[in-house]
């Protein structure tokens, strides 16, 4: 009876269940239309305030379009396809209609989708149930109101939401159609159009792209307002670098005028030490996506760099290359040529000079086989000079501070004498031998060396002991060449000997000596000449001058007897210094007595260094006083062995043996006195033998000082029997002559 009823087409139950089913599509058709516009509706309004907001790059906003095409092909699916494609069936109809009107009962769904019962052959009693139960439902689903089936608010609410969405979609498109279009041509066209702004952002320098900066520059990044908009209040600069994001406001530069300049200016400044990526927001607008890339600045590789000298011809030197180390110093008159390699390929190099900033760089082309090298013009050392080099690489860079070359004129000066003379003081015989010792230096060569003498007469004559007079008369000069060829040296030992016998001087004249010498400096100075100390000279009798040293020598032995009495005053007071231990040890008392001990031995032994340099220095006044003479060849075999070997030879020995010793036992002296009475007196008996010897060897000494005083005794008998000699012969030939005059007149 089952399958009678679902052929019947015009069967009440059957006509009501297709009305219900066809009702039930139309609701979720549009029900998921509804959803669907409105999610259609939502993408649209989150792609506009994404592109409006950020517009993204092209690539970014195809990713969009891809995520919302994919969710939109889902929520169609979801809202429509899936349940309006949903098989509608005769029992869930009846399902929905039993659980709507409850008054059906289960009798609905027992007549469209019966239980198959297995029932005996000729049971009537099911079928007449079966019968019975149609008819009933029959007549009930004939009065059934299908329009309370459904629930009309979600489809309201659906449609409500969609509606509005729509309607704000249309009322933008009306009120901002501009953005509309550029949404438009943004999403669809994947056009890379701005929307339009009421501030326009302009950075200079990044049109071409990435600006290229020198690791640890700073650079200034400019962002312009156009001030025929409106211009913000401040430009914000979005940056990221070495992983950090960070933001910053930029600087305020003034207040543009808009009626006379373009653009309002912001600042921000980088110390640059990696790449950076940074945007500009100011406004409504912004500029994205802008980089600075790093790259090491051109510098001068100061060891592949030289200077080729050519030096100037006069000093002979040939062309070689200086290496570029802290100041370069060069003779005056030289030439030179940069030869300097970067560490970069350079386009070109600026050199000025430090003292002259403002005037026009010299440019210089690098070199067209490595682009690393550049060589300069020649140029002259006329001066100090310092030369500013500015690099400019391929890249664009120039170099953060001008690599300085510093170079140093040397000037040629003239050349330097230090002499003196040698075994000569400050009168000589006319027959002496004038030594001079030293050296001639100068800085490049020398050229000559030669002693000029002057020879200066005495304007009034002589008195009778050959002193020259107090006014000197218009002096002779005499120049004679070194006997040593000095050409081309830069250092000159000097030891010459000039003989006075061969200027034929007499007692009463001043010589007095100068050593010159020439370089050959061929500048515009001219070549230099120096001159050594001059030395003047009194011309003196052999007798004056034994008179002056014989004075010397007494004020030397006058002094020497000082430093004998000076050593026995030491001994006394050795002796004096009690050495006996203290009873007890620590005694404030005893510990101040032994501290008098020792500052008596201490003094006693400054006293003997010191008598140790005098005696010395009277060693070396009787060398200087052998030296005159045998230099003036007023000496005699005699005279010498007493002056070197009896008297200074002796005192140098005092110097260099005698008295160390006697300061080493002064040491175990002071060394003893603490430690053992014993070993004092032992020490202070050492120190006094000591002081015995020299002391005899001092008297030695001085007697072979006294044997000059019985000398000199001798030569000024002598002197007093030839001077009256003289003066009786003068007074013989004066009788002689009164004689002949008398002898004539008669």
């Amino acid at each position: 009876m089952a399958e009678q009823l679902a052929t019947t087409e015009t069967a009440p139950i059957e006509r009501v269940l297709s009305a219900l089913a066809a009702r039930v599509r139309r609701y979720v058709i549009a029900r998921g239309v509804a959803q669907w516009l409105a999610a259609v509706a939502v993408a649209a309004w989150i792609s506009l305030a994404i592109d409006w907001l950020f517009e993204p790059s092209r690539g970014v906003r195809i990713a969009l379009i891809g995520v919302a095409v994919g969710v939109l092909t889902y929520l169609l699916y979801r809202f429509l396809l899936r349940d309006a494609l949903t098989r509608l069936s005769r029992r869930n109809m009846a399902i929905v209609l039993e659980r709507r009107f409850p008054e059906l009962g289960d009798r609905l769904l027992t007549v469209v989708d019966p239980v198959p019962v297995d029932l005996p052959e000729g049971d009537e009693q099911h079928a007449a149930m079966l019968s019975a139960t149609e008819a009933a439902v029959t007549e009930a689903v004939g009065r059934l109101d299908l329009d309370k089936v459904f629930n009309p608010a979600p489809l309201a609410r659906s449609a409500l939401v969609c509606a509005l969405l729509l309607v704000s979609l249309v009322g933008l498109g009306l009120s901002a159609s501009e953005v509309m279009r550029v949404w438009g041509r943004r999403a669809l066209g994947l056009s890379d159009e701005l929307y339009p702004r009421k501030t326009r952002l302009v950075a200079p320098g990044f049109q071409n792209g990435p600006v290229k900066v020198a690791r640890g520059a700073d650079f200034q990044v400019v962002a312009q307002a156009d001030t025929g908009m409106l211009v913000p209040d401040s430009v914000q600069i979005q940056y990221r670098t070495a992983g950090v994001r960070e933001r910053s406001s930029m600087d305020r530069e003034g207040n543009a005028d808009p009626g006379k300049e373009p653009f309002q200016k912001f600042s921000y400044t980088f110390n640059v030490l990696a790449p950076i990526e940074f945007d500009l927001v100011g406004g409504d607008d912004r500029v994205d996506d802008l980089q600075i890339v790093v790259v090491e600045a051109p510098a001068v590789d100061v060891h592949q760099t030289a200077l080729a000298v050519r030096f100037p011809e006069y000093l002979g030197r040939s062309p070689h290359d200086v290496p570029v180390t802290g100041v370069v110093q060069l003779p005056r008159g030289t030439e030179f040529v940069v030869r300097g390699q970067a560490n970069k390929l350079l386009t070109r190099v600026a050199m000025t000079l430090a003292d002259a900033p403002d005037a026009q760089p010299t440019e210089i082309v690098p070199s067209a086989d490595d682009r690393r090298r550049f060589e300069t013009a020649p140029q002259p050392v006329d001066g100090n000079r310092t030369y500013l080099f500015t690099l400019h690489d391929a890249d664009g860079i120039q170099s953060r501070e001008p690599w300085r070359l510093t170079v140093e004129a040397i000037p040629d000066e003239p050349p330097k004498l230090s002499l003196r003379l040698r075994g000569i003081g400050a009168a000589i015989t006319p027959a002496a031998r004038i030594p001079l010792t030293g050296t001639v230096t100068d800085d490049h060569a020398l050229a000559r060396i030669w002693f000029e003498q002057s020879i200066a007469s005495a304007a009034d004559g002589e008195d009778e002991k050959g002193e020259a007079a107090a006014k000197d008369a218009t002096a002779k000069i005499v120049e004679r060449d070194a006997t040593v060829d000095a050409r081309g040296q830069l250092e000159q030992p000097i030891d010459e000997a000039l003989e006075a016998r061969e200027l034929n001087l007499r007692p009463g004249q001043r010589l007095t000596l100068v050593a010159k010498a020439q370089d050959n400096c061929a500048l515009d100075q001219g070549v230099g000449v120096s001159a050594s100390e001059a030395f003047a000279l009194e011309v003196v009798t052999a007798e004056q001058l034994r008179a002056m040293l014989e004075s010397r020598e007494l004020n030397l032995r006058r002094r020497f007897e000082q430093l004998i009495g000076e050593v026995s005053e030491t001994r006394d007071a050795i002796s004096q210094v009690r050495v006996e231990k203290p009873a007890q040890t620590g005694d404030p008392a005893s510990d101040d007595r032994v501290d008098e001990r020792l500052l008596a031995v201490e003094r006693a032994a400054q006293n003997a260094r010191k008598n140790a340099d005098e005696t010395l220095g009277v060693a070396v006044s009787f060398d200087e006083i052998h030296d005159e003479l045998v230099n003036n060849r007023v000496d005699t075999e005699e005279l010498k062995l007493r002056l070197k070997q009896g008297i200074a030879e002796p005192l140098r020995q005092l110097a260099a043996a005698a008295f160390p010793e006697l300061d080493r036992r002064f040491t175990v002296l002071r060394q003893a006195i603490t430690a053992d009475s014993q070993a004092a007196e032992v020490a202070r008996a050492g120190a006094q033998q000591q002081l015995d010897v020299i002391l005899v060897q001092m008297q030695g000494v001085l007697g072979k000082m006294m044997e000059m005083e019985t000398f000199n005794e001798v030569v000024d008998m002598l002197r007093s029997i030839i001077d009256s000699q003289e003066k009786l012969n003068d007074d013989t030939k004066s009788q002689r002559k009164r004689s002949v005059r008398e002898l004539l007149e008669e």
